[in-house]
């Protein structure tokens, strides 16, 4: 299990800052949603079940070229993680987030092809699954898609200087280890204490969280308002 530092450390892997893009005016909030079965939970049960993660992203963001990888800091608006009857919504206010890009197109030191795609997210409120508590700040998830396939054939990237527009698919990063996801904590001290890690084989695109009830009232007591005010002003 990776440290704060280290994961950080393990997304900006030989890392220097080289430049700045420019990013079109257009901005739009990108909503995703993927899945995946768990195969690993450290003993805490979840084997056989799905890890639901919801997120949302501003794709106006600018990012950081190095050598070859654009980072993108701070990239989350919003992020919950669903594990069973378990809830767990990422801290906006003060959680960190990172996303990195790097396109095959685009190769700088070459390393093989690859399209690749690493977002880290620390900070999450939620339930303890374990008896010790959790401090908030505890809570890791990390997300790995991987395209290994030629130039040419189908991309799981085609543009690393910018956002996507849309969630990236995930069926279009080769391979079943090459779309993992990871859900982790540890309780106590960060060295001394316990980690857990929660892992799943494969990740697909999600079902997202339906809306309440209450803000469907909400939404169509409104748009009575609306229909109401209309008439009146008729």
């Amino acid at each position: 299990m990776l440290s704060k530092n280290s994961c950080r450390a393990f997304v900006l892997a030989g890392s220097l800052t080289c430049g700045l893009f420019a990013h079109s005016s257009h901005a739009a909030t990108v909503n995703g949603s993927y899945q995946g079965t768990i195969d690993s939970d450290s003993g805490l049960g979840f084997i056989g079940q799905l890890m639901h993660v919801d997120f949302s992203y501003d794709d106006s963001l600018v990012g950081v070229l190095d050598f070859g990888v654009y980072s993108f800091d701070s990239f989350l608006q919003s992020m919950t993680i669903r594990i069973s009857t378990h809830t767990w919504h990422w801290r906006s206010a003060t959680g960190y987030s990172l996303m990195t890009l790097r396109d095959d197109d685009v190769v700088v030191f070459s390393i093989g092809v690859e399209d690749r795609i690493n977002a880290f997210a620390e900070t999450f409120d939620g339930p303890d699954v374990v008896a010790e508590p959790v401090d908030p700040g505890a809570y890791f998830f990390q997300l790995y898609l991987s395209d290994n396939e030629p130039i040419g054939t189908p991309d799981g990237l085609t543009d690393a200087s910018v956002l996507p527009p849309v969630a990236p698919d995930p069926a279009l990063f080769s391979g079943p280890g090459n779309r993992t996801m990871v859900f982790s904590f540890h309780t106590g001290d960060v060295e001394s204490g316990d980690h857990y890690l929660i892992s799943t084989a494969d990740v697909t695109p999600g079902t997202p969280i339906p809306v309440p009830a209450a803000a469907w009232l909400l939404v169509t007591g409104l748009a009575g308002l609306s229909v109401r005010r209309g008439r009146h002003t008729r």
